[in-house]
């Protein structure tokens, strides 16, 4: 105990540290409610590592209180100029933070629950703080300064270090074309498939169904084939644009390629699915006009309704086929549910 009464040393504050490890568990659970409150991502095993890196926080903070120190440094600590384990413990409390991802603010914040939550005990402990126990405060809250400035030198660092990474690393140029089908500029199947997807989940999420339309063109080949490929071309941007006009902007019109299209109808049960497929039968034998020539067409449409008729993509896919199919072997220009 000579220490305690070196010159120009601060005298060794031992009741608060005692207090601290007397009462480390309601503390650290105290904390733990807080840090959960300023960062709900800390659940499972990153709730304890929190408590872990709480443990070895307050662990230093007790040896800290327990130190005898020097004015200048303990003005070194408020600015994070400490040296030695406090600088390690803060360090890996800002990496810690960093890796589980809070934020700067939520990292301070967090620290600062821990600032509160000492003071508020210690102070209704002591009930009416003497000097000695004030100058203990003064040195808790330098403790709890440094690991701060630590932890925010820690955390800042890597950030930087991350965006630097992100610079160097090239981008990839953005291609506007890669979700859209390069001829009719609808959804291609990439794209389809992806709406498909949170068409499903929403309408899981909602206990709602909708419908898939699979639209085949009946005889395109033969026309193709009499007309050219470039007046091949300009029939499918007519039939593209025609079922785009014919549907709600909440529905997806995609093309999957050559003359098979596909519809998704958002919120919508089989009899109105059936009732839209019919309805576009008509639409489709309404004659287009390629350069000089009047074409006739027709398709054949197969669909599916979720749930009844699939309850994963690849069910309502695979039913929505084997409703086409079924389609084309009667002879074309009709509409097929599928049925289980």
């Amino acid at each position: 105990m000579v220490l305690a009464n070196m010159p120009g040393r601060r005298p060794l504050t031992m009741k608060l540290a005692q207090f601290i490890q007397a009462g480390k568990e309601q503390l650290l659970e105290d904390w733990e409610e807080a840090a959960l409150e300023i960062a709900p991502q800390l659940t499972g095993a990153d709730g304890l590592a929190l408590r872990d890196n709480a443990h070895e926080i307050l662990e230093f903070i007790v040896q800290d209180l327990a130190t005898p120190q020097t004015r200048e440094e303990s003005a070194c600590k408020a600015l994070g100029k400490g040296k030695g384990t406090a600088s390690d413990i803060g360090g890996e409390h800002g990496r810690n933070c960093f890796s589980r991802g809070l934020s700067v603010l939520q990292m301070v914040q967090e620290l600062g629950a821990l600032r509160a939550r000492v003071t508020r005990a210690w102070s209704d402990e002591q009930h009416h703080l003497m000097v000695k126990e004030t100058n203990e405060l003064v040195r808790f809250n330098e403790a709890i300064d440094q690991l701060i400035a630590n932890s925010v030198f820690s955390f800042s660092s890597l950030k930087e270090h991350e965006a630097l990474l992100a610079e160097t690393i090239p981008k990839a140029p953005f291609d506007p074309t890669a979700n859209f089908d390069s001829l009719t500029n609808l959804p291609n199947r990439r794209l389809f498939l992806d709406r498909l997807e949170q068409t499903l989940l929403e309408a899981q999420r909602k206990a709602s169904s909708f419908a898939l339309l699979f639209i085949n063109l009946d005889h395109f080949k033969q026309i193709n084939d009499q007309l050219g490929r470039k007046a091949g071309d300009r029939l499918l941007l007519q039939v593209a644009k025609r079922l785009r006009s014919d549907f709600r902007a909440m529905d997806t019109v995609a093309r999957l390629g050559g003359d098979e299209f596909a519809l998704i109808l958002k919120e919508t049960g089989s009899s109105c699915a059936k009732e839209a497929a019919k309805a576009l039968l008509i639409s489709l034998e309404q004659a287009f006009h390629v350069d000089s020539h009047r074409v006739n067409l027709s398709g054949s449409i197969g669909l599916t309704v979720f749930p009844e008729g699939g309850t994963n993509i690849d069910q309502l896919m695979c039913n929505a086929n084997l409703a086409v199919f079924a389609v084309k072997e009667r002879g074309g220009h009709q509409v097929q549910v599928y049925e289980s």
